[in-house]
């Protein structure tokens, strides 16, 4: 399933829930500067109202400095 930009925070909570209990993999992608960053990225825990994922250090950067993530 993609996630798009008419998705429902309430959606994806449940796709990324469905994705850790399957513990699918996951990536991530930014771009930045021009360039792509896409990384690989894993659901470390979740509940009613929140997931953990762990990512890269350099996607974590892209996070910090585009505030969003795709």
């Amino acid at each position: 399933m993609a996630i798009n930009g008419n998705s429902s925070s309430e959606e994806l909570l449940m796709l990324l829930v469905k994705i850790g209990q399957d513990k699918a993999p996951l990536e991530l992608m930014n771009v930045y500067n021009g360039v792509t960053i896409t990384q690989k990225a894993v659901v470390t825990s979740f509940g009613q109202d929140f997931i953990e994922i762990q990512a890269s250090f350099y996607q974590y950067m892209c996070i910090a400095l585009q505030g969003h993530t795709t």
